[in-house]
């Protein structure tokens, strides 16, 4: 999986004006995830087990002046699961996360928000393939969304 950024973006500028537009314009769904995140990865507890992750990044790519003079940040990575652990180290956060994700039409691109207490904390463009060079679909998608945003 590909997650696809544009770093001129502030996501100050993501407001609830922003997502109703969204919502209004792209169907979407909203998924809310519990983790724990530790100084050696992330864990995930469900039904009596404690599963630990790492978040592997397998290539970065910059595309300059993709669109508009903005910049791609590609980061094709994955999260691997290590496996059942005991216990949760003491140095380690709770936190929920709130995914908000908006499908693309006529695509397999998704544009998902990433929300903590109400407030963006991230953004990007997710493709199920990985990226290896510059993509005419994540173009196409990249400049719908941005047209749609107005930003």
């Amino acid at each position: 999986m590909s997650k696809c950024y544009i770093p001129e973006i502030s996501t100050r500028k993501i407001n609830s004006e922003i997502v109703s537009k969204l919502k209004d314009t792209f169907s979407n769904n909203t998924n809310t995830k519990k983790f724990v995140c530790g100084p050696d990865g992330f864990y995930e507890i469900k039904d009596n087990s404690i599963s630990k992750f790492v978040t592997v990044i397998q290539s970065e790519m910059i595309f300059e002046n993709f669109i508009d003079k903005k910049t791609l940040i590609v980061s094709n990575q994955y999260d691997k699961k290590l496996g059942d652990v005991e216990y949760i180290p003491y140095e380690s956060n709770d936190i929920q996360i709130e995914y908000m994700s908006f499908d693309i039409p006529e695509s397999n691109n998704k544009f998902v928000l990433e929300f903590i207490n109400n407030r963006c904390l991230d953004f990007y463009f997710q493709t199920k393939e990985k990226i290896k060079q510059n993509n005419v679909f994540i173009n196409n998608d990249v400049s719908l969304i941005l047209k749609t945003l107005n930003i």
